[in-house]
């Protein structure tokens, strides 16, 4: 007796599902998407000093300055592949509204010399504190315009979550430290 395998798409025919292709060729679209950024700038040698801005182009144009060598990109959190220029511009704003009002980092922004216009750059408040304030600013208000993610534990639990992040491994050692302390615990 001659035994014929059995052809899965016979007796099981597979249904087209739109909705999972769609979900599928987003989640793909986000993936392969890498051009807009809300970013944090630092500095290697001042340790209380943050830049914050966006950029529609390559992030890891943001990572050097010629008037500044010892500048570099800190951390960039993705926006969705969905949010336009103009809504970023405005998230941008209301993130350093935010950190000036809301968060008191108001008193370390400075003004630029020539124009006295605010500056996008803080001097004396800690680094780390503006990162942490930034990410609870964009979870709290944004968190629909950005890729957010579930971290887990060792044992493979959810321990929270968190606006995705990418942070500058040719300067960072221990990027997990920085992970952890933006963790949103439910």
């Amino acid at each position: 007796m001659k035994i014929r395998p059995i052809n899965a798409d016979e007796h099981f025919p597979i249904e087209p599902n739109y909705e999972m292709d769609l979900m599928s060729a987003k989640a793909q679209q986000e993936f392969e998407s890498a051009v807009k950024w809300l970013y944090v700038g630092a500095d290697i040698r001042e340790k209380n000093y943050a830049k914050i801005g966006i950029t529609t182009g390559d992030l890891q144009s943001r990572s050097y300055s010629s008037a500044r060598p010892t500048y570099y990109l800190f951390c960039g959190f993705k926006a969705l592949h969905e949010t336009s220029r103009e809504k970023l511009e405005r998230i941008e704003k209301s993130v350093l509204f935010k950190l000036d009002t809301d968060y008191r980092f108001g008193s370390y922004r400075v003004r630029h010399t020539e124009s006295g216009e605010l500056s996008e750059c803080y001097y004396g408040a800690p680094l780390t504190r503006i990162f942490k304030a930034v990410h609870q600013i964009l979870y709290d208000h944004h968190s629909n315009d950005f890729n957010t993610c579930i971290h887990y534990n060792i044992s493979g639990y959810p321990s929270g979550c968190a606006i995705k992040c990418e942070f500058n491994d040719k300067v960072l050692i221990n990027s997990s430290y920085y992970q952890e302390i933006i963790l949103q615990r439910e």
